[in-house]
């Protein structure tokens, strides 16, 4: 009778947990729902723009459709501006840099289908340093565009996080 109980008892609570989580509005991370007005999405950015490029990596690695034709899309993530540098942190006695920083900053909008704004003007950045060793030096481009890739995945992941609301409850023609 025990056994009976027990055998019950844990696809209840599965069902329970599965419940609690789906009304609480739980969602994975890097989960994104959007409203159907808005798909697809098209990214308007300058040629050879890196947001732009991880941006719409991001999107397809979610499954969101996107589009390369802004008339078809539902909703534009207009990159206004997008500027990155590099920085002196730090130099050794003799003049060498020893450490830098990458700073990327981003400007962008979300527009509906009609190029009418939604989502006002944001500014995000983003800031990574690294150091610059004397006996590591071949593999320093690289780790250089190791990080400058990694800026421009946050900052895809972060647009589109601050998109997130607006996708989901704005509505328009």
């Amino acid at each position: 009778m025990r056994q009976h109980w027990q055998q019950h008892l844990f696809p209840i609570l599965g069902l329970g947990i599965i419940f609690l989580t789906s009304c609480s509005g739980f969602q994975l991370r890097g989960s994104f729902n959007l409203a159907p007005k808005f798909i697809p999405l098209y990214v308007q950015a300058k040629p050879n723009s890196s947001i732009a490029k991880a941006l719409n990596t991001t999107l397809r690695i979610n499954d969101i459709p996107v589009t390369a034709d802004a008339k078809a899309a539902g909703f534009i993530i207009h990159l206004i501006e997008e500027k990155h540098s590099n920085r002196v942190v730090a130099v050794n006695s003799y003049g060498k840099v020893i450490s830098t920083e990458l700073e990327y900053r981003v400007i962008f909008a979300g527009l509906d289908k009609n190029s009418q704004i939604i989502a006002p003007n944001q500014t995000i950045e983003a800031f990574r340093e690294y150091v610059n060793s004397e006996t590591e030096v071949l593999g320093k481009s690289e780790e250089a565009m190791i990080i400058r890739e990694d800026l421009e995945q946050d900052l895809a992941n972060r647009i589109l996080r601050r998109l997130r609301p607006y996708l989901k409850t704005t509505t328009s023609g």
